[in-house]
C-alpha cells in the first residue's frame, strides 16, 4: 500500500510483583488453567506461568490476571 501507514498496537505487560499482571492488547486466549495462560498476540504468543492463577477481568484489549506469577515467554 503506497503512501499509507498501517499501525498496530504494542503488547504491553505490567506486573505488579509477582501476584498480579495486567496484558494489553491481546488478540485471543489460546489456553487458560490455574498454572497456564497462553496467548495470541500480534506476531507471537505469550505463555505466563505460575500457580493459583484467576482471570479477574477480561475487555476487548486487555486481561487481568492475579496469582502466583512464576514466568513469562514470550
Amino acid at each position: 500500500m503506497k503512501g499509507k501507514e498501517m499501525w498496530l498496537p504494542l503488547p504491553q505487560v505490567d506486573l505488579e510483583g509477582n501476584g498480579f499482571v495486567r496484558i494489553e492488547n491481546y488478540l485471543g486466549i489460546l489456553e487458560f488453567t490455574d498454572t497456564r495462560l497462553k496467548l495470541k498476540m500480534q506476531e507471537m504468543i505469550y505463555l505466563l506461568e505460575g500457580e493459583q492463577l484467576v482471570v479477574r477481568g477480561v475487555t476487548k484489549r486487555e486481561i487481568f490476571v492475579e496469582g502466583k506469577v512464576k514466568n513469562l515467554k514470550i
